[in-house]
């Protein structure tokens, strides 16, 4: 087995691995992927990134039915966007009506679940993690 850090000229061969079409949104200059591959094969990888994350989102109870807040903070969100070295945003959904909405504006949902995750924090581990 060897672990190292994958090239972005190697990117692509992260497709053949579960949900691995996201690193097409990765900077090249911000993110390292390092890999385990065992024969020359990927078997297992990780990504320390930069992305965009937008968050916070919220319209007032009034305008909610309004789509028109919806679409000027979307048209705002892609001009922050356009100036920033990303291919993409990462985004928060709390409402199965937000979820319509990103999927209309063309948002695809991340394949499993996120946390957040301080690695600053001591922790104490007396059983094995695996």
């Amino acid at each position: 087995m060897t672990t190292r850090l994958l090239p972005p000229e190697e990117w692509a061969r992260l497709a053949e691995t579960e949900g691995g079409e996201v690193w097409r949104l990765f900077d090249q200059e911000s993110t390292k992927i390092l890999v385990v591959e065992r024969d020359g094969r990927i078997i297992g990888r990780l990504a320390v990134l930069t992305i965009q994350h937008a968050d916070f989102f919220w319209i007032d109870s009034v305008s909610r039915d309004k789509t028109s807040v919806c679409w000027q903070l979307w048209f705002g969100l892609k001009n922050l966007i356009r100036s920033a070295p990303y291919g993409g945003v990462i985004v928060s959904i709390l409402s199965d009506r937000m979820r319509r909405f990103v999927t209309k504006a063309g948002a695809v949902p991340m394949p499993g679940e996120h946390f957040t995750w301080d690695l600053n924090q001591r922790t104490e581990h007396r059983q094995p993690l695996w």
